[in-house]
Order: C-alpha cells, then sequence, then structure tokens
C-alpha cells in the first residue's frame, strides 16, 4: 500500500523538482515588493502629472488620485490636457507694460499721462470706431 502523506527530507516543496524551482529561489519572501514598486512608479507619474495639471491650470490633486487609482487615466490626461499659450511669458495689456516702466522709472510723469491719454484714445476708437465722411 502507498503511503498518503509522504515526508520530504528536502527544501523543495515539489519533491519531483530540482531546488533551484523552489519558491525561495524566486525570492518569495520578497514577493510584497513587487506591487509596491508597481505602485510607487504610478505615485512619482501622478506627482508629475501633478505639477503638470497645476501649470495648465488644471485640478492637480484630482489627476494624481485618478492616475494612483486607475493608470489609464494618464493617456485620458494626456489626451485631454489643456495646452496654455505663454504659460512662461503672460501677455501683458499695453496699459500693464506702461505702468510696469513708470514704476520703474523708465519713463517721466509727462511721457506716462501722454501714453497713457493715447492709449486710451486708441481703446475708445477700437471699442467705437468713428465714422468717416
Amino acid at each position: 500500500m502507498k503511503n498518503l502523506f509522504p515526508t520530504y527530507t528536502s527544501l523543495s516543496v515539489f519533491p519531483n523538482h530540482p531546488s533551484w524551482m523552489t519558491p525561495w529561489f524566486f525570492g518569495f519572501p520578497l514577493f510584497f515588493l513587487f506591487p509596491l514598486l508597481f505602485w510607487a512608479i504610478f505615485v512619482i507619474i501622478g506627482l508629475f502629472i501633478y505639477q503638470d495639471a497645476e501649470k495648465h491650470g488644471m485640478n492637480g490633486l484630482l489627476w494624481l488620485i485618478l492616475v494612483i487609482i486607475a493608470p489609464i487615466s494618464i493617456i485620458i490626461y494626456l489626451i485631454i490636457r489643456e495646452e496654455k499659450e505663454g504659460t512662461l511669458f503672460p501677455r501683458r495689456s499695453p496699459r500693464e507694460i506702461l505702468d510696469t516702466r513708470y514704476a520703474r522709472g523708465e519713463i517721466t510723469e509727462e511721457e506716462y499721462k501722454r501714453k497713457k491719454k493715447e492709449l486710451l484714445n486708441e481703446t475708445e476708437e477700437a471699442t467705437y470706431p468713428r465714422k468717416k465722411s
């Protein structure tokens, strides 16, 4: 009669396989590191997307959470992210430029008032064009 509960003297869980095929050889005690490493990669990608979303005026925290929970959201973010023109050098109005130059002392008060008046006249003409007779 065959023994139903054989005893094994080797470390191998599988008696018919060589010892190098045991789970211990493949790093069985370290199996928990693979999911952590996988998760850490998406956290790092999420942080980059967080910064990019904040630069583009979008909700960075929302995108960070979405990337960590659902990695497919990386592709969605890249498709729908808003492109802002002039993020490095924001466009300023002529009035803001004039005020800045006057504050820096680049132009005199008389020059400031004259140019300000010219800007106001140009703005009025652009808003309410005069009829040419």
